[in-house]
């Protein structure tokens, strides 16, 4: 009889399949005079299927804020900016000149400092 382990489940398609493999052993090794309750197995099924459509509506979202970032990041090109630097207390300005993507986070380029789109405290018009 093979084991599985649970302890490095990171998706609902990885504990649906869990699922299933627990429970066709349950029905393999059930007693026939004490059969399990299909009605909670049905349910049990529906909660997970439900997990899963939660983590691809999740990832949806997620690929849809990157986007918005991503136009937010090119709609600042040529324009003056402020951020604040990590670990530092007064704000730092200057021109974007490019946007790119770092860990799967937007940033604008200012001089020689990536900036995370987020972290951008103001925007002006670089001719004022």
């Amino acid at each position: 009889m093979a084991t599985t382990s649970t302890s490095g489940i990171t998706s609902g398609a990885d504990q649906q399949l869990n699922y299933l493999n627990l429970l066709i052993t349950q029905l393999q090794n059930q007693n026939p005079l004490d059969p399990m309750d299909s009605s909670a197995m049905t349910t049990q099924l529906a909660q997970i299927s439900q997990v899963s459509q939660m983590e691809n509506l999740n990832s949806t979202f997620s690929d849809v804020l990157q986007v918005t970032e991503m136009k937010y990041g090119t709609s600042l090109m040529g324009k003056q900016v402020s951020f604040l630097p990590d670990g530092q207390s007064s704000a730092v300005t200057g021109i974007v000149t490019g946007v790119e993507t770092v860990n799967n986070e937007v940033h604008v380029r200012v001089g020689t400092n990536s900036v995370d789109v987020r972290k951008v405290l103001s925007v002006s018009d670089a001719s004022a």
